[in-house]
């Protein structure tokens, strides 16, 4: 960015992970001029810690039974947009796998590495910028229309003016004032697998611009071992936080199962939060990998062992009768484990909640528009991926999917008002 206090743009993005670069590079190729500005000193964001899977449902069928409470019109966008939203991968030679069964649907594996440089490289090769450390102060309202924003790059205060302005900032899973706000005292105690930056503050801009937010919802997330320090360990996030409760048994202090395990290690972490200390503990047996589609790999095995080694507290246990002295022995009563468990050894770790992706956020329509408090849409304004609230409601229907083909119907929406 020049040492200048006023700069136009066609389009201003903030933020530069999945959902904002696939906004600039589609923006861009359609012959916007963009600007992205990003709070990290890199690109990426959260998208960088997933398994880099882009992939939807087989029906909406299919979703309507994973999240019931789900808004069907703001979830048909993934549905509807994700083969435009493979198409553009492609283009950008991001996907790198055929369609392949993924969770309970389908899909492909990305190379997001690759994206995200291609995807900068488009908005380059336009003439746009990408702005990295930059800060975003405030939006520029004017006459209830949303014209830009004002960033904070060093110590210089520049005045951004842009026919539509995209919040793609990635949720607010690292701010504990938010977590509380929507989740209660013990939303503060979430651990976050999330990137660093990510702390609402396009749910903070758009709020002061009269947006409507959603808070209803809870959020998808994964059960990680007790104690573990996720910032210090972020390579190995995939191995320790890849317990997929869904073939365990959870216990709470009382010895207790208090979800269906089944549905879901997102499910099962939305579950604990609201047990005592927000503490469980997991037990599996020898037999877990039998118990799960292929299309549900587990990795428990390895996930335990890796995290002890990062301080987590678990104990390999040769009968149900070691599994109950080991809880008691840490303030637990003694679980019952059930009547058709596999064989030995069992393995138990106390675990905790962790979040990625929260549910609550920017009510928007189904043109990602951010809608204000009585529900019209805020001419200029966008919201997109995690910044959207109100899509799921428990259920989990693919982050990276939802930020890219959200980014998608908003462009659409963008360059059919914008003269290139």
């Amino acid at each position: 960015m020049s040492e200048r206090e006023l700069l136009e743009v066609d389009v201003l993005v903030l933020g530069a992970g999945m959902a904002g670069l696939t906004a600039a590079s589609v923006a861009a190729k359609g012959g916007a001029s963009v600007l992205v500005v990003e709070r990290a000193a890199t690109s990426g964001g959260t998208s960088m810690l997933s398994s880099g899977f882009v992939w939807r449902f087989g029906s909406m069928e299919e979703y309507a039974a994973e999240d019931p409470k789900g808004n069907r019109e703001l979830q048909s966008i993934i549905y509807d947009e994700f083969e435009n939203l493979i198409s553009h991968l492609e283009d950008v030679s991001g996907v790198t796998t055929p369609l392949i069964p993924v969770l309970d649907g389908w899909g492909h594996e990305a190379d997001l590495g690759t994206y995200f440089a291609r995807a900068i490289r488009e908005v380059e090769k336009a003439g746009g910028q990408i702005v990295y450390g930059a800060v975003t102060d405030r939006l520029i309202v004017e006459s209830g229309r949303v014209v830009g924003a004002v960033i904070l790059d060093d110590s210089l205060e520049v005045e951004v003016r842009a026919s539509a302005t995209v919040l793609s900032t990635g949720g607010f899973a690292q701010s504990q004032k938010h977590l509380e706000e929507f989740f209660g005292p013990a939303g503060a105690t979430l651990r976050a697998r999330a990137a660093e930056t990510v702390r609402g503050d396009g749910l903070d801009l758009a709020r002061a611009a009269g947006a409507r937010i959603v808070r209803e919802g809870g959020f998808y997330g994964h059960l990680v071992g007790k104690n573990v320090e996720l910032a210090e360990h972020s390579d190995a996030w995939h191995t320790y936080s890849n317990l997929r409760s869904w073939a365990c048994w959870l216990y709470n202090r009382d010895g207790e199962r208090f979800t269906d395990e089944k549905r879901g290690d997102h499910i099962n972490s939305l579950a604990l939060l609201s047990q005592p200390d927000s503490t469980g503990l997991l037990v599996w047996d020898e037999d877990i990998n039998t118990r799960v589609p292929a299309s549900k790999p587990v990795q428990p095995i390895d996930s335990f062992e890796k995290s002890l080694m990062l301080g987590a507290l678990g104990k390999l246990c040769e009968t149900p009768e070691a599994v109950a002295e080991f809880a008691k022995e840490n303030g637990f009563a003694p679980p019952v484990l059930p009547a058709d468990h596999g064989s030995a050894p069992f393995r138990a770790l106390f675990v905790e909640p962790s979040i990625t992706v929260p549910y609550p956020g920017i009510a928007i329509d189904t043109n990602a528009q951010v809608l204000s408090e009585v529900g019209e849409p805020i001419e200029g304004l966008y919201a997109t991926g995690a910044d959207c609230g109100g899509v799921n409601f428990e259920g989990y229907g693919g982050s990276l999917s939802l930020a890219g083909t959200t980014a998608l119907r908003a462009v659409r929406k963008i360059l059919a008002g914008v003269k290139v």
